[in-house]
């Protein structure tokens, strides 16, 4: 998570430099700040205040991609701004970041947030690169009113752009806007909280053709290689809404001790082609309920954890057209996905003197079972794991970072049927089938320097390695970063 900020100036806490490089943004520490998304217990997250500023570089390439509709790599520059503050009984975080790169080699859709919006996205024959930008910012306010009783409230606004300069030459517009409210309750070791959430989703995306040479075909597709067969060729304007709907309630304990949290998200989106009078196409609504529960002291966290999302899609069925709109007469349940996950987590952390060791282990078990009516349909089940750790070392004014982790899943069973043709998008659904049905294995390697300077300040470098299998995809990515914290 990115803390950031506005109010770096207006607070100058004190508090030494190695405390930050032993106690901040640890393993153990961001456990913590994964228990739950309840802003009235945010002052739980971290034991210290800290301000940074980071400027970063990080790209990916992949021999072939993994995921048509996600491309072949990314190559981002990003500058990011946070705080966190205890500021007496109150905790205040904020952030802003900005983001300036290309997706490479983007087929199968010419939509962003793909991955979201899946499966009614709009696609050409030939894609290609990306250039993208985003920005974003939010903050979050949490305090106490007496011994007891605690609230909080979080805010934070997302906005992003992708676009291309040839053809087919897309520009996509989105914005997400989150608003949190909260409240808690003080318990002699514990805190209890209850949080509910309201989101709001827009993207605008347009296709327009520059080349004397002639346009590509547009298809919106419904999923696993089908589209709309009716309106092919139609709708370069298009429009998604959506609009979500979250609910929390977590135990956190201030010390050490037992900790739960149970959420549940409602999502629901409509595509419309703005172009045929705002025809409603398609909407997709999404159910999810998440559970943790688990242990942790001073040295170790234990954690189970489970979910469960459900995404239902509708396309609307239409009559003949009279003065350019189209008379809706139905609507059709044609797609549906169940993912399931279950695992569980172990993290061990040691301070002693001037170095800190974090190490963190995992398993889990997930299903998938995707349906295009009775035609099509995917069936997967996998086992995945995790071993990574951290070692930090200080001398007397420099701080050695050495991070790693290795990560793999399995599929244990994968099946299909009817995925079979030879248009572009039924290749890419075999082509994804592969991508989720194949070995996927991470490796990464994350040296780290910072310098310790007066007043609690830090100077620091951090680079990065990583090599990735999916399938008989692979790839690496490099990153670097600067940062400067206080």
């Amino acid at each position: 998570m990115k803390y950031a900020a506005i109010i770096f100036l207006i607070l100058p806490f004190h508090i030494a430099a190695q405390d930050y490089v032993l106690q901040y943004d640890t393993l153990h520490a961001a456990q913590n700040a994964a228990l739950s998304d309840i802003p009235a217990l945010y002052g739980l997250r971290q034991p210290c205040s800290k301000s940074a500023l980071s400027v970063s570089f990080v790209r990916t390439d992949f021999d072939k991609a993994p995921v048509a509709e996600l491309g072949k790599g990314t190559g981002v520059a990003s500058f990011d701004a946070g705080t966190y503050m205890h500021l007496g009984k109150a905790t205040v975080t904020g952030f802003a970041s900005y983001d300036n790169g290309k997706i490479f080699d983007m087929q199968g859709s010419e939509t962003s947030d793909a991955a979201l919006l899946y499966p009614y996205l709009t696609a050409d024959e030939h894609g290609g690169d990306l250039s993208h930008e985003r920005y974003a910012f939010g903050g979050s306010y949490s305090s106490a009113i007496d011994s007891h009783w605690l609230y909080g409230a979080e805010l934070s606004y997302q906005a992003v752009q992708d676009y291309r300069r040839r053809d087919p030459r897309p520009k996509n517009t989105t914005g997400t806007l989150v608003a949190k409210v909260s409240g808690g309750y003080r318990l002699s070791r514990y805190d209890i909280g209850i949080a509910v959430g309201a989101s709001k989703y827009k993207q605008t995306n347009s296709i327009i053709f520059m080349s004397e040479l002639g346009e590509d075909k547009i298809y919106h597709t419904t999923g696993l290689g089908t589209h709309y067969n009716r309106f092919a060729g139609q709708g370069k304007t298009s429009a998604y809404n959506g609009t979500g709907v979250d609910v929390s309630l977590g135990l956190t304990p201030r010390v050490g001790g037992g900790f739960a949290n149970v959420a549940y998200r409602h999502f629901s989106f409509r595509k419309q082609l703005t172009d045929l009078n705002n025809l409603p196409l398609a909407k997709a609504d999404d159910n999810a309920v998440g559970l943790e529960a688990g242990w942790q002291t001073d040295a170790w966290v234990l954690k189970g954890v489970f979910s469960h999302l459900r995404r239902d899609g509708y396309e609307n069925i239409f009559g003949d057209p009279s003065g350019q709109v189209y008379p809706q007469i139905a609507s059709v349940k044609g797609y549906s996905r169940k993912n399931m996950y279950a695992g569980a987590s172990a993290l061990w952390r040691s301070i002693a003197g001037r170095r800190r060791i974090d190490l963190v282990a995992s398993l889990g078990y997930a299903t998938t079972v995707e349906r295009y009516r009775d035609l099509r349909g995917i069936d997967l089940k996998s086992l995945s794991a995790r071993l990574g750790g951290e070692y930090v070392v200080m001398a007397k004014h420099v701080a050695v970072h050495v991070a790693a982790d290795a990560s793999l899943r399995e599929v244990l069973s994968s099946k299909s049927y009817g995925l079979g043709g030879d248009d572009f998008l039924s290749r890419f659904a075999g082509s994804d089938f592969l991508y989720a049905s194949g070995r996927h294995i991470d490796l990464s390697l994350r040296p780290g320097l910072d310098y310790l300077l007066r007043g609690g300040r830090t100077a620091g470098l951090r680079l990065g390695a990583a090599y990735h299998k999916r399938g008989s995809a692979s790839g690496m990515t490099f990153e670097s970063s600067l940062i400067f914290s206080f």
